[in-house]
């Protein structure tokens, strides 16, 4: 059994597997010294996402919700220079820091496209121009009323054999409390629960800090002849 304090273990953990890069410092600083809200993922969530992006072989890589670029620094750490990564961010002052850090860490591979998450999705990966079924890996980490939107757009942007990944899975332990009604927290337990129940994907919830989901797009159903 794990010890009830796993803080410990925590710290352990990300000092031997997940240390930060200075790029990874600064941007906490800057979002600390702007004002913004210091709600990007653990360095240990971020190593998660990256050797997971590794063992998918994730080329194309799809972001909602990129804040201060974090975390989409972590997705893209141990991928080949091939690799590219589309982030998606609504607030245009978090769009400019995650600009700087891409410089700052002389990283190129990143693209960051501005403006409502389900507006893009819709305009500019799902238009007739788009790039519908070419993401290996998604991540979602935006606004939470829309995650069952973005379950049912992933389903239409992921490849078969693709990787869906879900932050604050567990909303601060919302899900399972049963007088929170908001509607964020609904969704959440929406995208939740469909899925766990989608045929379409293999998926389980980690664990790690507000919860991770994780969950393999087997494709899309097939209609069987009788």
């Amino acid at each position: 059994m794990p010890p009830n304090d796993m803080a410990p273990l925590l710290e352990y953990s990300e000092e031997l597997f997940a240390p930060e890069t200075e790029t990874h410092r600064w941007i906490r600083a800057q979002m600390a010294e702007r004002g913004f809200p210091t709600i990007h993922i653990s360095p240990l969530e971020g190593r998660i996402l990256a050797v997971l992006a590794s063992l998918a072989g994730a080329e194309k890589l799809l972001e909602l919700g990129t804040l201060g670029g974090y975390s989409a620094l972590w997705l893209i750490s141990l991928l080949p220079a091939e690799a590219r990564l589309i982030t998606v961010e609504s607030e245009p002052r978090h769009a400019a820091l995650a600009r700087e850090a891409f410089e700052r860490a002389g990283e190129r591979r990143i693209e960051v496209m501005e403006g409502d998450a389900r507006n893009v999705i819709q305009e500019r990966l799902l238009g007739d121009q788009g790039q519908a079924a070419s993401f290996d890996l998604i991540f979602i980490d935006a606004d939470k009323q829309s995650y069952p939107y973005y379950l049912d757009s992933a389903c239409k942007l992921l490849k078969s054999g693709g990787l869906l990944l879900g932050d604050n899975a567990y909303w601060e332990g919302k899900v399972v409390d049963a007088s929170a009604r908001d509607v964020e927290t609904e969704a959440i337990r929406l995208f939740n629960r469909r899925l766990a129940e989608d045929p379409r994907f293999e998926s389980v919830l980690l664990p790690v800090r507000d919860g991770l989901a994780a969950a393999h797009y087997t494709g899309p159903l097939r209609q069987h002849s009788s």
